[in-house]
């Protein structure tokens, strides 16, 4: 492996520049990587490997008198590396039969269930919307859980024990969220909004009625405790939205779904996307002193807004929007925002509402999505899953398959077209999908994906793991980048951070979130594709906190660490 330091622009920056290498000294070959003896070349794009993952669990609810519209959507799947050995791992949501699974990542994706060896002792517990965040600043991830049907929520944040092992504590009540009076937690997402450095907390309370205190903005003090912060940050006037017709509820209620700190018009100041149902979507700008403001425009129309994800689609430098929704014959259904910051003339014109045109808007009843370069060509391609029991507008929901959208472009900066290719490239799930997790869960250079499923019948398979087999099926495995930062000193992460990696044929951009896809996030590694037969000429970080680190290449077929110039660990 090798191993370099590089002084640019007064920041130290550390650099792992073998494939699978890492900065701790670890070997050329990451321990996910492929194994000694290749597969037979595939003939898809994806590879169904659920049964070789080594993860077996039921998930179900032991009531009697039904199950709800909320338990059937609620479970759901969290992801990040919480042993800090560069593989990522795996926590999911089993209903109240059994508790949550908490499972390492042992490489080769296998994976290994460490729940009660690890503390996570949630017994009889109806949870939705896990989440991994260092929420105290220790360069650990910590947990979040919410808690459906009036189950409380829990925080469990890691710790040494006696015997210096790290372990998951229930630290709910110390950090203020055993305060949450809202029935329903449905999603969580993290971001510094107010700019400390602390990673704050965003919560979705779908079905939570009007007369309930508004519960969804949590600023974090200090790494020490939570507090609710939904009124002063301008939020809680509108929470609560009046509903299209359709909303089974009625008006008076909370329909938010999950919420994403992305920072749309690239003042470093991260604003706030909130993806709601029967038509409550809306979007939130941060006016960089605490407080948001209302973005208004006829452009933010989604019918029945699900799941949800940001990326700079393409690839100019801004964070475009994608909202799953219900496709019908009225045309309803997903929502893709361009992003027109660059070029708008005012904050009303900064997205265009492009969903039609890019041919992604039949998605059947979508969930959880997210953005990822899955066939490694520089252009970020879109994946959601799908599925309801009962039929809704005159459709049938219950076979619905998962959807993949593959970007198409002959550009180098142009916003693609999609071409919808799950079946072509051998995803098949036609389950009751709701979370999604897309990351490299073997560390061989391609985007995997790992799916969770409703929870209501214990009949059905809890989740689908999809291995990606572009690296083993003779493509260049060099045409990928792993980037992981590590932030200063609280927001060990860089979360709210982005990343410019500069080709000779284009300029990519990645921001670092902790957002909820639905009931779902992605880990904080961030992946990037390069066109065929080019690299990478220099990578930029631009800091959560208006630092700027530049890093000379080429860079092709590397895991990168990049440290924040003032990180002290």
């Amino acid at each position: 492996m090798i191993l370099r330091r590089l002084y640019l622009c007064g920041l130290t920056c550390c650099l792992a520049a073998c494939g699978g290498g890492t900065s701790n000294g670890a070997s050329p070959v990451s321990p996910g990587g492929p194994s000694d003896v290749p597969d037979p070349a595939p003939t898809k794009l994806f590879v169904d490997r659920t049964d070789e993952t080594g993860i077996e669990f039921l998930a179900g609810y032991k009531t009697s008198k039904g199950v709800s519209d909320i338990m059937k959507y609620c479970g759901g799947v969290a992801s990040g590396d919480i042993d800090g050995d560069g593989l990522v791992d795996l926590f999911f949501i089993k209903g109240d039969i059994d508790r949550p699974g908490l499972y390492l990542n042992e490489g080769n994706n296998r994976y290994r269930e460490v729940a009660a060896e690890w503390g996570v002792d949630i017994q009889d517990h109806k949870g939705c919307g896990p989440a991994f965040a260092d929420v105290n600043g220790d360069g650990r991830l910590d947990l979040f859980v919410g808690g459906i049907d009036g189950d409380r929520s829990y925080l469990l944040v890691q710790q040494k024990n006696n015997l210096g092992q790290w372990r998951f504590i229930d630290k709910t009540q110390e950090y203020g969220l055993a305060e949450l009076v809202s029935p329903n937690t449905i999603s969580a997402s993290f971001g510094d909004y107010d700019g400390d450095g602390w990673l704050d907390l965003f919560l979705g309370h779908w079905g939570t009625p009007e007369s309930v205190p508004k519960e969804h903005l949590w600023r974090n003090l200090s790494g020490e405790r939570f507090e609710n912060v939904t009124a002063e940050a301008g939020l809680a006037q509108h929470m609560i939205q009046q509903p299209n017709n359709t909303a089974v509820l009625g008006a008076g209620v909370d329909y938010s779904f999950s919420g994403a700190f992305s920072d749309i018009n690239n003042d470093r100041c991260p604003d706030l996307l909130v993806i709601g149902d029967f038509t409550t979507s809306q979007v939130f700008l941060n006016r960089c002193d605490g407080v948001f403001e209302k973005y208004l425009s006829d452009v933010i129309d989604v019918d029945n807004g699900m799941g949800g994800a940001t990326g700079d689609l393409d690839n100019d430098g801004d964070l475009d929007w994608f909202v799953s929704g219900i496709a019908t014959a009225a045309g309803q259904g997903n929502r893709l925002y361009q992003n027109n910051h660059q070029s708008a003339q005012s904050y009303a014109q900064m997205f265009t509402d492009v969903s039609k045109d890019k041919n992604i808007v039949d998605g059947g009843w979508g969930w959880g999505a997210c953005f990822a370069d899955f066939d490694n060509n520089g252009w970020l391609d879109i994946f959601h899953v799908n599925g309801w029991q009962a039929g809704l507008f005159g459709s049938s929901y219950a076979d619905d398959r998962s959807r993949l959208y593959m970007a198409q472009t002959d550009a180098e900066s142009a916003f693609p077209h999609y071409l919808e290719k799950s079946l072509a490239l051998g995803i098949t799930d036609r389950t009751q999908g709701r979370g999604v997790v897309c990351f490299d869960s073997d560390n061989d250079g391609d985007v995997d994906i790992v799916t969770a499923n409703g929870i209501f019948d214990e009949g059905l398979i809890p989740f689908k793991f999809y291995q990606n087999t572009h690296a083993d099926a003779g493509a260049s495995s060099s045409r990928h980048l792993r980037i992981q930062l590590r932030g200063a000193y609280p927001n060990t992460a860089a979360i709210g951070s982005k990343i410019l990696v500069v080709s000779s044929r284009m300029t990519q951009m990645r921001e670092v979130t902790a957002n909820s896809n639905f009931v779902s996030n992605n880990p904080a590694i961030q992946y990037v594709g390069l066109p065929q037969g080019d690299s990478a000429e220099t990578i930029e970080v631009r800091w959560r906190d208006g630092r700027i680190s530049v890093l000379h290449g080429p860079f092709s077929g590397m895991h990168i660490t990049i440290d924040h110039p003032d990180r002290k660990f």
